[in-house]
């Protein structure tokens, strides 16, 4: 695996386990994080609260201002995948951004995908991250409409 992709993803793996620390010390969630670089998802959680709710989560870490854009571009078959896969197990679908300027969580269970669908030059891996090699299908997620937001210092 490219090392690049790797630490990328150990970095969000790690702030999304310090995200929800407090409840995880306190019995409230658990999370387990995929070993399959390939797998739908990157984290399964479940949370004890009130009810039990589980989900799947994909965790994106990028280095850059949210801000600078007027929306955060996502994978339409990886988060069709994911929303799949939470439909099929009854539970939630999260995508979960952090970016040097916000961390942000989209809870994706329920969004119309294709209505957000659109063409995009994008790499042809995100372990090879080389720009405008293929067109990919991707979706828009803005800030509004992220159900958790947290200003990041710098």
């Amino acid at each position: 695996m490219n090392t690049f992709f790797n630490d990328r993803e150990m970095e969000g793996r790690y702030a999304w386990m310090m995200l929800n620390m407090k409840d995880i010390l306190r019995g409230k969630k658990r999370i387990d994080f995929t070993l399959d670089p390939f797998c739908t998802f990157d984290f399964e959680m479940t949370a004890w609260t009130s009810s039990v709710t589980t989900s799947y989560g994909e965790i994106k870490t990028i280095h850059r201002d949210y801000t600078k854009y007027d929306n955060f571009m996502f994978d339409y078959m990886k988060g069709k995948r994911l929303q799949n896969k939470a439909r099929e197990d009854n539970r939630k679908a999260y995508v979960v951004g952090f970016f040097d300027d916000y961390t942000l969580v989209w809870d994706i269970t329920e969004m119309n995908l294709e209505e957000r669908k659109y063409t995009q030059f994008c790499t042809t891996t995100t372990a090879n991250y080389e720009k405008g090699k293929e067109e990919k299908e991707e979706i828009w997620l803005t800030k509004e409409e992220a159900i958790y937001k947290e200003e990041r210092k710098k």
